[in-house]
Formats: structure tokens, C-alpha cells, sequence
């Protein structure tokens, strides 16, 4: 979620692409310490960990494609993709929560001018025919519930809330109020 998008009226809103600094200030602002003599320096330190998670993500995502025990499927118009599932062992979750025979939805993206065109209903029809081909019973995944069109879509493919996380986030304009 962007804490300061472009179109303020659309939080969920996918970036045109990755620009560390950019998504320290898009989407990181609420943990900026709220002192504007602090700014920069709170923009620089984000930036850094923004760089250093997406270094992350994109060697765990070679090691997903690399691994032919995950399965990719990716939906497409002529060369154009459109969508992706990404599946993998369940390891998010607890042990304590993770029912056998259990498979994690790792990604499951379709790009925003083919939503609503049935494209992810399709893409995961086809996926969970998979799951089920390969004697996994249960696919869990991790969704925002906040997200109006992610959150809709889930629960009308069957998919229900089992984890609940709370998170309180008190405005800067209070905190540094001087109360």
C-alpha cells in the first residue's frame, strides 16, 4: 500500500517500476520518525532497505524459477503477459497453523488493465487444478484485507481469512504534537 501515491483516491495503485528512493517515499513514509529536520536522513535509510529487500526478493525469486518443485504459471495475449501464479512449500506460515498436504500461492498478480476481465479467475482456476493434480488439498496465501479488489477477489475464489494481524499506526501530526 502507498502511503503518498500519485492518485491519492487509489492507496493498492502498482508503481511503473522500481525506483528505491521513490518507494521510500511512497510506500515507507509512515515509519519516517516525523521530524522534518529528519527527513532526508529517514528517506536515505529506507531507500537503502528498500534496495536491499529488492535484492532480496529478486534472488529469492531466481531461486523459486531455478527450483522445479515450485510451479509458475503465467497468463498471456499473444507475447504479452497478463498474470502469474507463483506456488512454493507453505514455509510463511507456522507449523501450527499449516494443514498437510498444503501449498503457499506465493504470487498471485495480474497486471491492472486486464482485471476484471476474468484473466485471474481463469489463471487460478487453472492453477488450483494443479494444486489438486499434485495431492495438495489446502492453498494458503497472504492478503491484505484492506485491499478492496484483492481482498474481493480472494474471498470469492473460495479463499477465507484464517490469520488476523492488527497494526496501529498513530499520525506524525499527533506524535509530534508536543502533547
Amino acid at each position: 500500500m502507498q502511503m503518498f501515491p500519485r492518485d491519492p483516491e487509489n492507496l493498492w495503485t502498482a508503481c511503473s517500476g522500481q525506483e528505491d528512493r521513490k518507494c521510500a517515499e511512497r510506500c515507507y513514509a509512515r515509519y519516517f520518525s516525523g521530524a522534518p529536520d529528519e527527513r532526508e536522513a529517514d528517506v536515505n535509510y529506507w531507500t537503502g532497505w528498500v534496495a536491499r529487500r529488492m535484492q532480496h526478493m529478486r534472488e529469492m525469486t531466481v531461486g523459486l524459477l531455478a527450483d522445479p518443485s515450485n510451479a509458475h504459471f503465467v497468463a498471456y495475449d499473444g507475447d504479452e503477459p497478463l498474470g502469474m501464479n507463483t506456488f512454493m512449500p507453505p514455509s510463511f506460515l507456522s507449523p501450527m497453523e499449516t494443514p498437510e498436504a498444503c501449498v503457499y500461492l506465493f504470487q498471485g498478480i495480474v497486471y491492472a488493465q486486464a482485471r476484471g476481465g476474468g484473466v485471474g479467475k481463469t489463471l487460478l482456476a487453472h492453477a488450483m487444478d494443479w494444486a489438486n493434480q499434485e495431492g495438495h488439498r489446502w492453498c494458503a496465501l497472504h492478503f491484505a484485507a484492506p485491499n478492496p479488489s484483492g481482498a474481493a477477489f480472494w474471498q470469492a475464489n473460495g479463499f477465507r481469512p484464517f490469520e488476523h494481524r492488527l497494526r496501529r499506526h498513530i499520525d506524525e501530526r499527533i506524535v509530534w504534537a508536543g502533547a
